[in-house]
């Protein structure tokens, strides 16, 4: 198999609870549904994953980014191997290659495996997912530092926007290159007094993209595992989609891979 080097998308929240990992889901759904791309979702909430949950993975299926660490441990930095990777991986019926964190609270992963998962995984797909713990240490900025965009979920509440624009700030010293580092405004599962121009005035600069208020299909999404990228008949599945377009050339609004 020819190399690839795929683009590498980083999604992280300022604090927990901004629907971050809903985000970053249905963006990777989207892209590995409504395109030819070969793309990957690497988990690295060590404790806190819901991925398998939410996407009804196999309780046994595949190792976790934890269960990973004693072997990344023996390849003296280098980048994870496709042979590894395939027996670690879980694919989703839509053809997304998924890596969850863990499957339980003990372990932890440090920055050098997590730089050899990313590397491995940019250099097997087309395009990568990482969902990111809004725990600030060096692994999460490693995985920030590796990516090739980092985009920050924040939710309408002050806490959230005074957090976001930290990190904001933050990032873009590692990462300073235009439109490296953008702010998703997620409003799917509340919505706040602040206008969209209070707050992109108070962020300084333009929200990258919006999901709208659609409490219900948040909902049905972590409550009865609806995907709403998968559906598309509600405007929180089409908001995700158009993310997932910016990030990724995709025909229109096709229907989903068979």
């Amino acid at each position: 198999m020819q190399d690839r080097h795929g683009k590498t998308i980083a999604f992280v929240g300022p604090r927990g609870g901004t629907g971050t990992t809903t985000v970053a889901t249905n963006v990777a759904l989207a892209i590995a549904s409504y395109s030819h791309a070969r793309s990957a979702l690497l988990d690295l909430n060590v404790g806190r994953t819901i991925t398998d949950h939410l996407l009804d993975l196999p309780a046994d299926g595949g190792a976790t980014v934890v269960d990973l660490v004693p072997v990344l441990a023996e390849l003296d930095g280098e980048p994870v191997s496709d042979e590894i990777l395939g027996q670690a991986q879980v694919t989703h019926a839509s053809g997304l290659r998924v890596i969850v964190a863990s499957r339980g609270i003990d372990g932890g992963v440090g920055a050098d495996a997590v730089r050899q998962l990313v590397q491995g995984l940019a250099r097997a797909n087309d395009v990568v997912i990482l969902d990111l713990p809004s725990t600030f240490d060096e692994p999460t900025f490693a995985a920030m530092e590796a990516a090739d965009r980092v985009l920050i979920v924040a939710t309408p509440d002050v806490p959230s926007l005074k957090r976001a624009k930290a990190l904001l700030q933050r990032v873009r010293e590692i990462k300073p290159e235009p439109g490296a580092v953008k702010v998703v405004l997620n409003q799917a599962s509340r919505s706040g007094d602040l206008t969209l121009q209070q707050i992109e005035d108070f962020i300084g600069e333009p929200v990258w993209t919006l999901i709208p208020s659609a409490a219900a299909e948040a909902t049905r999404f972590h409550d009865r595992r609806v995907v709403p990228v998968l559906d598309l008949g509600g405007p929180l599945g089409k908001a995700l989609y158009l993310t997932a377009y910016k990030l990724h050339p995709m025909k229109g609004l096709a229907k989903p891979k068979k």
